[in-house]
């Protein structure tokens, strides 16, 4: 799934930027490596979850 030029994220700054799902997964193999996980395909099918929910979802989310 690419990212869809609808998405967009506030940041901490209060800026509203396009949303980068490469971002969410960094994020989510960081966090399964530093547990011994080191899967980057996983990674990819669970962004690709976040960025459906967040698409499905509407609104604009945060980066919290």
């Amino acid at each position: 799934m690419s990212d869809s030029p609808a998405l967009q994220v506030i940041k901490r700054n209060g800026d509203i930027v396009p949303f980068d799902r490469v971002k969410i997964v960094n994020a989510l193999y960081k966090a399964a490596a530093a547990l011994g996980a080191h899967d980057r395909a996983l990674a990819g099918e669970l962004a690709d979850r976040v960025v459906h929910g967040l698409a499905a979802q509407g609104g604009t989310p945060s980066v919290e």
